[in-house]
């Protein structure tokens, strides 16, 4: 479960990332409606200072870089709507491997809760497992009485022939006391 909430907070840790990535990008060529007229057209006079106003205007916005051609535009916007659909398609593919973990994980949970309780309440399905489990015990704890009927007859054997050593030496049999296991 700790992985899946791990997986989810680096979901959410990327897609916050990319949202902010995009929302800088926005806007940069944001400019206030420009209205382009032909000045080479018969004007008037009255209006002729403020065409001239605004032809410098376009001039200045053009020069900086500000103004947009109908191509730049057009290249602009489908970059952006070209950006959005990449993090959608992105987006789409991490929530569906978190769901499709999510979803496993709960399965799994699920079957492991169904399989407990089908366990516990149907008799049917312990005596099989009681039959099963009772061949296996009885394979292992077949051999085990000889078992330990030998170990009981190498043991009188050892303690008969620890009786019947004779030691000489009175060295060898303080050392042989010493050795010996007090109870």
């Amino acid at each position: 479960m700790n992985k899946f909430i791990y997986g989810i907070c680096c979901g959410l840790f990327i897609t916050i990332l990319v949202a902010l990535l995009i929302g800088c990008n926005l806007n940069q060529y944001a400019v206030g409606p420009a209205h382009i007229i032909n000045p080479k057209a018969n004007i008037d006079s009255i209006f002729q200072h403020e065409i001239k106003d605004k032809a410098n205007q376009i001039e200045q916005l053009k020069n900086k870089g500000i103004l947009l051609t109908p191509q730049e535009y057009t290249n602009n916007l489908a970059n952006y709507y070209n950006t959005i659909i990449t993090v959608l398609i992105a987006l789409l593919a991490v929530f569906s491997v978190i769901s499709f973990f999510h979803l496993k994980f709960i399965a799994q949970e699920e079957v492991k809760k169904n399989v407990t309780e089908l366990i516990r309440k149907s008799p049917e399905i312990q005596k099989i497992l009681l039959e099963n489990f009772q061949g296996k015990i009885d394979e292992v704890l077949y051999d085990i009485p000889d078992k330990i009927a030998n170990l009981e007859s190498n043991i009188k054997y050892l303690k008969k022939d620890s009786s019947k050593t004779n030691i000489e030496d009175e060295e060898d049999e303080k050392d042989l006391e010493s050795l010996k296991v007090k109870a």
